[in-house]
């Protein structure tokens, strides 16, 4: 009987260990999506920024995309701001103007 001087395991039958993926961090940036989503349509419709509710908009669409639980109260109040306020920014009368 010869023996042998390799291993008695197989490297190739090794099972790699899977790490669980840490969810507390995916709740907590839809947590803080959902509230720069209301912070900024809130602002945006209020000081008439178009830039703060596109980037409401797109914070509101992607938590959508992503959540695992939705909140549809919450997320049709962010789409209201959203939308309330780029339609005021872009469809509304300018102020007028100061005569000269």
């Amino acid at each position: 009987m010869s023996q042998s001087t390799a291993s008695p395991v197989d490297p190739l039958l090794a099972v790699p260990e899977e790490v669980p993926e840490n969810d507390e961090m995916k709740d907590d940036l839809a947590e803080l999506l959902n509230m720069l989503a209301m912070m900024m349509g809130a602002s945006g419709l209020m000081m008439r920024w178009k830039w703060m509710c596109w980037g409401s908009l797109f914070a509101c669409v992607y938590n959508l995309c992503n959540a695992r639980k939705i909140d549809y109260k919450n997320t049709l109040m962010q789409l209201m701001f959203a939308l309330a306020g780029l339609f005021i920014n872009y469809l509304a009368p300018p102020p007028p103007q100061k005569a000269a």
